[in-house]
């Protein structure tokens, strides 16, 4: 059987941060966070995640931490996830912060 699979998942590590001056009041945010992952503001190519927080069960604006995350991304861009990559945390469009890769799991093919 051949893989036909356009999608690849992983697990990761990296560093999330809220910029409070772009949440303009908005609340914190809660382990397990689902936000949209925009990999490019131009293209607005997004990706699907979950994000549960290490070492809390909250975090603020303004603050960061490590998190293990669960990603779902095309497969022609599991090549861009490498120690260092950076994309954007949004509400909606609207970006509110960005996670950093710390560490990629093995990516395989989704069903």
């Amino acid at each position: 059987m051949s893989d036909t699979s356009q999608n690849a998942a992983f697990e990761a590590t990296v560093i999330v941060f809220l910029d409070a001056s772009k949440m303009r009041g908005s609340p914190a945010y809660r382990s397990g966070m689902k936000p949209n992952h925009r990999i490019d503001a131009e293209t607005n190519d997004y990706f699907a995640g979950e994000l549960t927080f290490r070492d809390r069960e909250w975090l603020q604006p303004g603050e960061s931490c490590e998190a293990t995350g669960t990603f779902t991304v095309a497969k022609k861009d599991v090549e861009l996830f490498v120690p260092g990559f950076r994309w954007e945390l949004c509400e909606g469009r609207m970006a509110v912060g960005y996670a950093k890769l710390v560490e990629r799991g093995e990516a395989k093919p989704t069903e």
